[in-house]
């Protein structure tokens, strides 16, 4: 199950692992939160500050948040699903763009 809390503009989601551990991401709109150009202790409290429910994060953790460049997610829209002709018709998963932290899933396993 996927767990999701929110706070100040920040979205934590949390998806358990089978080896008792977590994958993790935080989503935010805009630029990135100025706390994350702290030095780790200072990120982990911040987090535990914002997510009290999460708890402190491992400072092994916040060093990879760190130095993990930001994915951004857009939307693509299409007005049809089909040719002019009508010889090919996008369905299901084809019919719709992903994010870039969607199949995270499979990583963690």
């Amino acid at each position: 199950a996927v767990h999701a809390m929110s706070s100040k503009g920040l979205t934590l989601f949390s998806i358990p692992r089978v080896d008792q551990r977590l994958c993790t991401i935080l989503s935010w709109t805009g630029s990135p939160p100025s706390f994350l150009e702290h030095d780790d202790v200072a990120i982990a409290q911040q987090l535990q500050q914002d997510f009290p429910s999460f708890g402190a994060p491992a400072l092994e953790s916040v060093a990879q948040l760190r130095q993990q460049r930001p994915s951004k997610a857009t939307t693509v829209r299409a007005n049809r699903y089909h040719d002019l002709e009508g010889r090919a018709l996008l369905l299901g998963d084809a019919a719709h763009s992903t994010g870039g932290t969607l199949g995270q899933g499979a990583n963690s396993a």
